[in-house]
C-alpha cells in the first residue's frame, strides 16, 4: 500500500526545501533535508485525531471530546497574546492522547523533567489545545479552563503537567509536573449504568498547548540497549518501550549506533513491550513486538515481520 503524505505536510516540506540556501564559502553546496519516512504517517494520525469546536468567547462552553474527555471554558476565558479580552466565536482544536497506544500512533510520548533528569512519567492522559480567531492564536486567562481526563485506576499522586519542549533527537514531549493536584472525581453516570469504577482526573489549566497529568515513579531504574537488524535503523524505524501499568510510552533516549537504540531511567521490575515500526521501502512496512520485564543489562535484538499500517495500529491498540 503506497502512503500519500497529507497536503499540509507536503507543503511544509516543500517550503523548507525551497528555503535552503547555499552555505557561505561553499559554492554549489546545499543543505540536505532529511525527513523520517514515518513522519507523514504520524502527522496524518495527528490530523485525523484532532477535533475542532467553536466556542462563544463571552459565554464559554463545555467540549465533549473523544474518549469521554472534557474541557470546560469559563465565560471570557479567551484573551489575545497581549492579554486583551476576546469576543465572538473562537475556534478550538484539541488532540486527545489518553493512552499509550495513542502516544505511539501520534508519536507523542510521556517523558518528564525530574529535577534535570528525563524520566518516564505515569500518565493520566495528554491534550494538545489550541485556540484562534481569524487564524490569530489566542490564549486563556490562567485557571479559566478545566480539563477532565477519564480513567479506571485512580492515582491520587497525579499532578497537572505542561509541555513546551520537544527533545530534538526523538521528538518526545518533555513534561514539567506542577504542585497542582489532578483531583479524582467519580463519574456517577457511568457507575450507575454498571460501566465500572470510572472517574475523571480533574484540574484547571493556566495556559493552552500541551496539558495533562502525570506522576514520577519512585524506585530503582534501568538502562539498556535494543538492537535492530541490518537494514532497519534510525533512518527508517521508530522504537518505543510501552509500559501498560503506567499508561505510558517512551522512544529511545539516545542512539549508540545506527541499529543500537538506548533507553534509560526506566522503572525496574515492570512488564513492558518493545514496539517498533519500520518502512524499509516506500509502502513496505515491518513491525516488531517484544515482551520484556525491565531490568539492567537487557540486550534484546528485535525480530520483524511484514505488516500493514492498519495491522500495526490494531496490534498497538490491543496492548
Amino acid at each position: 500500500m503506497k502512503r500519500a503524505a497529507p497536503i499540509c505536510y507536503t507543503l511544509t516540506v516543500l517550503a523548507l526545501a525551497s528555503g535552503c540556501k547555499k552555505e557561505e564559502g561553499s559554492p554549489g553546496h546545499t543543505f540536505s533535508l532529511f525527513t523520517h519516512p514515518l513522519y507523514a504517517w504520524h502527522t496524518g494520525n495527528e490530523l485525523t485525531a484532532t477535533e475542532t469546536f467553536w466556542v462563544d468567547a463571552a459565554t464559554g462552553d463545555t467540549l465533549e471530546l473523544g474518549g469521554h474527555a472534557k474541557i470546560f471554558f469559563d465565560p471570557a476565558a479567551f484573551i489575545t497574546s497581549g492579554g486583551a479580552p476576546v469576543s465572538g466565536p473562537v475556534r478550538v482544536k484539541v488532540l486527545v492522547v489518553l493512552d499509550a497506544a495513542d502516544m505511539v500512533l501520534v508519536n507523542k510520548t510521556s517523558i518528564g523533567d525530574n529535577n534535570g533528569t528525563r524520566q518516564l512519567l505515569k500518565s493520566g492522559g495528554e491534550l494538545k489545545i489550541t485556540a484562534d480567531q481569524d487564524n490569530v492564536q489566542l490564549g486563556i486567562v490562567p485557571n479559566s479552563a478545566t480539563v477532565m481526563l477519564p480513567g479506571s485506576d485512580p492515582d491520587t499522586d497525579m499532578r497537572t503537567s505542561y509541555s513546551t519542549t520537544t527533545a530534538s533527537y526523538t521528538g518526545d514531549l518533555i513534561w514539567t509536573t506542577t504542585g497542582d493536584t489532578a483531583y479524582v472525581v467519580p463519574d456517577s453516570i457511568l457507575q450507575a449504568f454498571g460501566e465500572g469504577d470510572w472517574f475523571y482526573y480533574t484540574f484547571t489549566i493556566n495556559t493552552l498547548g500541551w496539558v495533562g497529568c502525570g506522576t514520577f515513579q519512585s524506585g530503582a531504574t534501568a538502562s539498556f540497549n535494543i538492537t535492530t537488524p541490518p537494514g532497519i535503523d534510525y533512518n527508517n524505524a521508530h522504537v518505543w518501550v510501552v509500559v501498560p501499568a503506567l499508561n505510558t510510552a517512551i522512544r529511545r533516549s539516545g542512539l549508540v549506533g545506527g541499529t543500537y537504540h538506548h533507553f534509560d531511567h526506566l522503572p525496574i521490575g515492570l512488564d513492558a513491550v518493545i514496539v517498533s515500526l519500520a518502512e524499509v521501502q516506500e509502502g513496505q512496512y515491518y513491525s516488531s513486538f517484544t515482551n520484556i520485564t525491565i531490568a539492567d543489562g537487557l540486550a534484546p535484538t528485535l525480530i520483524y515481520q511484514a505488516t500493514t499500517l492498519a495491522q500495526f495500529e490494531a496490534a498497538v491498540r490491543a496492548l
